[in-house]
C-alpha cells in the first residue's frame, strides 16, 4: 500500500492549504501542499523529501496516520532499520516521523493497522497488535507511554485499515475498523461494534477514511465487483445512509485514502492506478461538496 496521511495547516488563514504527507519510493517522507479551499492545487505542490531520521526508512507496505495537536503537527508511521529484511520474527517502530523522529515503541510485523484522532486538548493513537492467536486494536494517548487494549476488538481483520475521529456531540473517541464488516466502535462504552450496514458491499482489506463535522460522519470506502471505487455512506441522526460511488479515478490497490473536511469541503486524497510518483497528478485530491 501507498502510505499517506493529510492535515490542515493551521499557520495558514482560513484553512487554506492542506498537507499532505506520504512514503516516498525511497521510504522517506515526502510532502505536497495542496488547496484546501476549491482552488485548484499549485503546480509545483511537490516540496523535496526529507530523511525520517535516525537512520530509518518509512515501512511499505504500511500506513500513515497525522493530527494537529497542542500547536505541532504529529506525522506518524511504521519504520525500520532495514526495509529489505523481513522474517516473521521482525518488528517495526511505531514512530512519530515529523516534525522530528521519535519512537514510541515496537510493533509485530504484520501488523499495519494505524489511526488516530484528538479532541483538541488531548490526542490519541491507535494500532493493532497479536492478542491470543488473533490481533486487537490498542489506544495510546500521546505524551504517555502506555497502551490500552480496546475490549471487543478482538475480531480485527488482518493487515485492515481503521479510521477514527473525536465527536464532540457526545465527547467519545470512535473508530471504524474491519471485522466481519465495517464495523463502528465506541471507546469507553465497553460494548461490542455496531456493523455499517450500509457497507455490505466493502472489499476485503479495503482502504478507510472518515470526517465529521456537527455531528455527522461520511466514510469512505471501497466496493468490490461492478459497483467498485470509492464509495461514501454518510451517517446522520444516528442513521447510516446508503452509500454512493464518487469520483472517476479508480484507487490503487496498493494506495492509502485520507480526508480532511476544510471551508465545508471534504478533501479525499489517494493514489489513482496506474500513475507515476515523479509527477505532480500522482495523488488524485477529491473534493466531495455532497
Amino acid at each position: 500500500m501507498a502510505p499517506l496521511t493529510v492535515l490542515i495547516d493551521k499557520s495558514t488563514p482560513g484553512d487554506k492549504v492542506i498537507k499532505l504527507f506520504y512514503c516516498t519510493g525511497k521510504a522517506q517522507l515526502g510532502l505536497a501542499l495542496c488547496s484546501g479551499t476549491d482552488d485548484k492545487d499549485p503546480e509545483d505542490s511537490l516540496q523535496p523529501p526529507t530523511q525520517v531520521g535516525d537512520d530509518q526508512y518509512i515501512t511499505n507496505p504500511s500506513q500513515m496516520t497525522s493530527i494537529n495537536f497542542q500547536g505541532a503537527e504529529k506525522v506518524l508511521a511504521l519504520t525500520t532499520d532495514n526495509p529489505f529484511k523481513v522474517t516473521d520474527r521482525d518488528t517495526r517502530n511505531l514512530a512519530e516521523v515529523s516534525p522530528s523522529y521519535s519512537r514510541l515503541g515496537n510493533l509485530n510485523i504484520g501488523h499495519t493497522t494505524l489511526t488516530s484522532c484528538n479532541d483538541g486538548d488531548n490526542a490519541w493513537i491507535y494500532f493493532s497488535g497479536p492478542l491470543g492467536e488473533t490481533r486487537a486494536l490498542f489506544e495510546r494517548q500521546i505524551g504517555t507511554s502506555q497502551s490500552t487494549q480496546l475490549i471487543w476488538t478482538h475480531d480485527l481483520w488482518i493487515n485492515s485499515f481503521a479510521c477514527a475521529w473525536y465527536d464532540d456531540q457526545i465527547r467519545k473517541r470512535k473508530i471504524i475498523y474491519e471485522g466481519s464488516s465495517l464495523m463502528e466502535y465506541t471507546v469507553g462504552d465497553q460494548t461490542p461494534a455496531a456493523p455499517v450496514t450500509s457497507t455490505g458491499d466493502m472489499q476485503r482489506n479495503t482502504p478507510l477514511a472518515v470526517a465529521f463535522d456537527s455531528g455527522v460522519i461520511w466514510l469512505y470506502y471501497c466496493g468490490r465487483t461492478t459497483s467498485g471505487g470509492i464509495r461514501r455512506t454518510t451517517k446522520v441522526n444516528g442513521t447510516w445512509g446508503q452509500a454512493q460511488t464518487i469520483g472517476s479515478a479508480i484507487i490503487a490497490q496498493d494506495s492509502q485514502l485520507s480526508v480532511v473536511r476544510a471551508n465545508g469541503i471534504n478533501h479525499l486524497f489517494y493514489v489513482a492506478r496506474d500513475q507515476d510518483e515523479s509527477k505532480d497528478d500522482y495523488f488524485v485530491h477529491y473534493l466531495d461538496k455532497d
